[in-house]
């Protein structure tokens, strides 16, 4: 189910009869009804367990085991179905939540996870992708402002479709790896004393280290 901004109070009833449906289709809507209280919601089914079977076990006692292996199978699948839909919320809540938030910390490790969570929302054909391009960009645009330019203005002429997610995020991560040479900030100074001839095209700080790309016009 795609996510989705209502534009008044008038679209409530029809989206939540859309998001009812889509709930209980995974079996999930006794765990998130907002007409019940948050103390009262029942809790996941837990995993069914396999009766054990007695290979010593009399006629009846056969018969028993047969009779609840019947009632684990059907347990099962509503357990993994159950599951199965509170797994893909989970991923398309997380995804919602962070496409554009902007890196913190290692930027190489943010774009590793950034293409994990991509990986797993695309899995679900889930539409809350369709913007992923957009998305990155917003969330790196203060760390390579020179390439998100470049790029944001092939997607904007010609859509978003144009760049694969895939390729964008490597194209990113080797620009942010190439300019990515140690400059210690003490050295900053230093850098207002570079000749004219050399051209700053994009600067990245981390704490205490600065990374430079220049271009010598010379």
């Amino acid at each position: 189910m795609r996510s989705e901004t209502l534009k008044n109070s008038s679209q409530w009833r029809s989206w939540h009869n859309r998001m009812k449906a889509f709930a209980l289709q995974r079996l999930v809507w006794d765990l998130c009804n907002p007409a019940i209280e948050k103390a009262k919601l029942p809790t996941p089914l837990l995993e069914p367990i396999v009766p054990e079977y007695s290979e010593t076990g009399d006629q009846d006692e056969k018969a028993r085991w047969r009779d609840l292996f019947e009632v684990y199978k059907i347990e099962a699948i509503r357990w993994k179905r159950q599951r199965k839909g509170l797994l893909e919320e989970e991923i398309r809540m997380k995804w919602r939540a962070f496409p554009s938030q902007k890196p913190t910390g290692d930027v190489d490790e943010w774009v590793t996870l950034w293409e994990e969570m991509y990986e797993q929302a695309a899995s679900l054909k889930s539409s809350d992708v369709a913007s992923a391009n957009k998305d990155l960009l917003q969330a790196i645009k203060e760390v390579l402002p020179t390439w998100w330019q470049a790029n944001y203005q092939q997607i904007i002429v010609r859509g978003e479709d144009s760049i694969e997610t895939r390729d964008l995020t490597e194209s990113f991560r080797a620009m942010y790896r190439e300019i990515t040479t140690p400059l210690l900030a003490e050295q900053v100074t230093d850098l207002q004393r570079v000749p004219i001839k050399w051209q700053i095209s994009a600067v990245v700080v981390q704490g205490k280290t600065v990374f430079v790309k220049a271009t010598y016009q010379g």
